[in-house]
């Protein structure tokens, strides 16, 4: 119960403190950096999680990390106003602005459905008989779907109407 509410502080928190740091990055560098910030970060929650299922951790150290984890999911998701929408609209011309902010709201609300795919790939490992590797082989196909995400970040070319 207290873990409950310990982590949903943590996830406003990061939250917080994640829309002060991407507007601080998008007023300086530009929409793009921010991507590519919130792509470290989208590495990192996963890469920290799969590491807190194969190494025994105190519970004190575990629970910090778990905290951090969720700080980390809060920034994250505060990401897509300052960083992909702003993106996208500075990218398009005029006429195609809201094309562009459909299909980043489209590709935002299909990947809202990872939680729970990832929850059926965790449900059929166990099923099947693999439940010491349920959570890391989920956790580890999210870090490494976000390390390839957070490179091909790197390649975007900067929006027409960049800072």
């Amino acid at each position: 119960e207290t873990a409950v509410g310990v982590f949903s502080i943590a996830i406003v928190v990061g939250g917080l403190v994640g829309i002060v740091i991407y507007g601080w990055l998008a007023m300086r560098m530009g929409s793009r950096r921010v991507i590519q910030a919130a792509g470290i970060m989208q590495f990192i929650a996963p890469a920290l999680a799969l590491a807190l299922a194969v190494v025994s951790l105190p519970q004190p150290v575990a629970y910090a990390v778990l905290v951090v984890i969720m700080g980390l999911n809060g920034a994250i998701n505060r990401s897509m106003q300052l960083g992909y929408f702003s993106y996208a609209q500075d990218s398009a011309l005029e006429i195609d602005r809201p094309m562009y902010i459909g299909a980043v709201s489209s590709t935002a609300g299909t990947a809202s459905l990872m939680p729970l795919i990832g929850g059926l790939l965790i449900d059929g490992l166990q099923r099947a008989g693999a439940n010491t590797i349920a959570y890391p082989a989920v956790f580890a196909l999210a870090a490494l779907s976000a390390l390839a995400g957070a490179v091909i970040s790197l390649k975007l070319p900067t929006p027409r109407r960049a800072v």
